[in-house]
């Protein structure tokens, strides 16, 4: 049995927001090698920490819904992630199962696309602003870096979610949600540069809360 229409959609959502502790964890893990005697923000490290192994610990229950999707479409789930490098290859190989299992002609494989640049959407968003919580206290070269590259990876899934919303296959219902989908994501990346991290981190923390309202307004669309 392929996929629903709202497995198909969620599917790519859920895999992109369990991967934002890990990449956050990731980031805060580096910043500390390069400063390790920096008071300030080591303990802004700390405090990132502690919500991202919250959110972590809460992802345990997000990933056994994704394999729940996957079993009722008879997709094999791959081994659950245990570190960075695991959810990357746990991400990478869930992907691939259900690109395999649609077809873009489909209603549903043209959700999983707009799924799919949500969820990296908001993952960016997410992890540009944990970047930008930590370059307030320490403009470090590695935030920098992680900064341009996440910023980079925001605009190629803004153009993604742009051509996403003239899929001739995307139901009507869901078009207008995911043209909102794309002025918002349009309009983050367009973050002028003369905004400070603070303030930066604000745009990026309400585009994915935003985002994350356009996610919800689509499942309520697709029937289970």
């Amino acid at each position: 049995m392929p996929p629903t229409a709202r497995d198909a959609f969620l599917i790519p959502v859920t895999i992109a927001e369990i991967g934002v502790p890990w990449f956050g964890l990731r980031v805060a893990g580096l910043a500390r090698e390069e400063t390790p005697d920096d008071p300030a923000l080591a303990a802004r490290i700390a405090e990132q920490e502690r919500a991202l192994r919250g959110l972590l610990e809460g992802s345990a229950e997000m990933v056994a819904t994704v394999e729940s999707w996957l079993a009722r479409s008879g997709i094999e789930a791959p081994p659950r992630p245990a570190d960075f490098q695991g959810y990357l290859d746990w991400a990478n190989a869930v992907a691939e199962g259900l690109t395999a299992a649609l077809r873009p002609e489909q209603p549903e494989g043209a959700l999983a696309m707009l799924g799919r640049c949500a969820g990296e959407l908001i993952q960016s968003a997410m992890v540009l602003a944990g970047v930008l919580h930590l370059r307030a206290v320490a403009d470090l070269e590695v935030l920098k870096s992680y900064d341009a590259g996440a910023v980079a990876r925001f605009t190629e899934w803004t153009t993604k979610i742009a051509a996403a919303v003239s899929f001739p296959s995307l139901p009507e219902t869901v078009r207008p949600h995911a043209a909102a989908m794309a002025q918002i994501a349009q309009a983050v990346a367009m973050r002028p540069p003369e905004l400070g991290p603070a303030q930066a981190m604000q745009l990026y923390r309400a585009g994915a809360d935003r985002l994350g309202g356009l996610v919800a307004a689509v499942r309520d669309q697709l029937p289970d």
